[in-house]
């Protein structure tokens, strides 16, 4: 029994890393206006009093397996006008290179999206009692079962991902000299495509961010 136990964790952590190494990078294009930061993934340009720096590769929340399906962008955007601007899902659009679009999506769609889906992600239920067999069943958040340690072998996963609307960029106005912050999302690319551009439109004003996808 404890070998099987053993051998059940050792496909447990690999299975981690082949997940971990896996993805697509998206980073920014260095030929392009604006200051670019390659260690920090990001893209900062200044039109008409509107600041927008504008960052890949930071979703570091629950879900981890967002990226799987969608394209989480980061957006700073300062108001430098001395007027309300307005910022709006609608006017931020992405572009690959092989003519697809992508519109924003909300971040209530894309709770809603992942909901509809069933997961089986191997995460921990905590507090759990170390060194016992335990099952825990919960009728609304699943179906637990650790083993051993404390170490989760099954979990049936299907709640609100809060964090999507927690940490995305909300719509609305942007008062003279203040700023929001915040992830806009997009479906996941084309798995042909290798270059991105986002296009966002803030009263009239537009400006465009370039990323290659390195695989």
């Amino acid at each position: 029994m404890k070998k099987l136990k053993l051998f059940l964790l050792l496909i447990l952590i690999s299975a981690t890393f082949v997940v971990a190494g896996c993805g697509v990078k998206i980073l920014p294009k260095t030929l392009q206006e604006g200051i670019i930061d390659p260690r920090h993934n990001s893209i900062s340009k200044e039109k008409e009093g509107i600041k927008i720096t504008v960052r890949s590769m930071e979703w570091y929340h629950d879900p981890s397996f967002l990226d799987e399906y969608f394209i989480p962008i980061f957006f700073l955007i300062k108001n430098e006008k001395g007027q309300k601007i307005t910022v709006s899902y609608k006017e931020f659009i992405m572009f690959d290179n092989m003519g697809n679009q992508y519109n924003a999506i909300p971040p209530e769609k894309v709770n809603e999206i992942l909901l509809a889906r069933d997961y089986y992600p191997f995460y921990p239920y905590y507090p759990y009692y170390p060194y016992t067999e335990t099952v825990i069943i919960r009728e609304k958040e699943g179906t637990y079962t650790t083993f051993g340690f404390g170490v989760p072998l099954f979990y049936y996963y299907r709640r609100s991902f809060s964090n999507i609307s927690l940490y995305a960029l909300q719509e609305g106005d942007i008062h003279p000299n203040a700023q929001v912050r915040g992830f806009v999302y997009f479906a996941k690319a084309d798995k042909q495509s290798k270059e991105l551009k986002i296009k966002v439109k803030i009263n009239g004003v537009e400006q465009e961010f370039e990323f290659i996808l390195q695989k």
